[in-house]
C-alpha cells in the first residue's frame, strides 16, 4: 500500500464571497439608515400650552379654521396693534386652494404689522385632506411661522 494515497490533504477551503456579500449589504442598509433617519427628521416642539399660565406671554396667535366649501376662516388674537382696525380680526379666504395667493395677501399684512408673528393653529373640518393641511403650514412657514398646531378633530 502506498501511504501517499491515503492522506488526507490538510488544505482548508472556506468560500468568502457569501460572508463578503452579506456583510456588503449589511454595510448598505445601515448607510440607508443612518441617511433616511436624517432626513426623515422632524423638529417637533409644543407651540403652546407647555408652560403655566402665569409664565406665558401673549404672543399673537393666527387661528385657521378650514371649511368643507374650501375657504377658510383667519382669526387673529393678541396683537397689540390690531385692537382698533376690526378689518384684519377675522377674514374669511374663499376656496384657498385656488385662490392660494389671497391667503399670502393677508400672511403678509399680518407678519408686517406683527414682526413677532410665529405661532398659528389650523383647525381642520372631520374629512380634511391630509394635502391641503401641509399646504396651509408651508405657506405659512414661508412666512416664519414656525410654531404650528393642529386641532385634534
Amino acid at each position: 500500500m502506498n501511504s501517499s494515497t491515503n492522506k488526507k490533504s490538510l488544505d482548508f477551503h472556506l468560500d468568502l464571497i457569501p460572508v463578503i456579500s452579506l456583510f456588503s449589504v449589511c454595510i448598505c442598509f445601515l448607510l440607508l439608515v443612518a441617511v433616511w433617519v436624517q432626513v426623515g427628521t422632524v423638529e417637533v416642539r409644543q407651540a403652546m400650552g407647555g408652560q403655566a399660565q402665569s409664565e406665558a406671554e401673549k404672543r399673537p396667535i393666527i387661528n385657521i379654521k378650514m371649511l368643507s366649501s374650501g375657504d377658510l376662516e383667519i382669526e387673529v388674537k393678541d396683537f397689540q396693534i390690531l385692537k382698533n382696525k376690526k378689518e384684519l380680526h377675522r377674514v374669511t379666504v374663499k376656496n384657498v386652494f385656488l385662490n392660494g395667493h389671497e391667503l399670502v395677501n393677508i400672511i403678509d399684512k399680518l407678519k408686517t404689522i406683527e414682526p413677532t408673528l410665529r405661532s398659528a393653529i389650523i383647525e381642520p373640518y372631520s374629512e380634511a385632506e391630509y394635502e391641503k393641511i401641509v399646504y396651509i403650514m408651508d405657506l405659512l412657514r414661508v412666512y416664519g411661522v414656525t410654531d404650528l398646531g393642529v386641532t385634534p378633530l
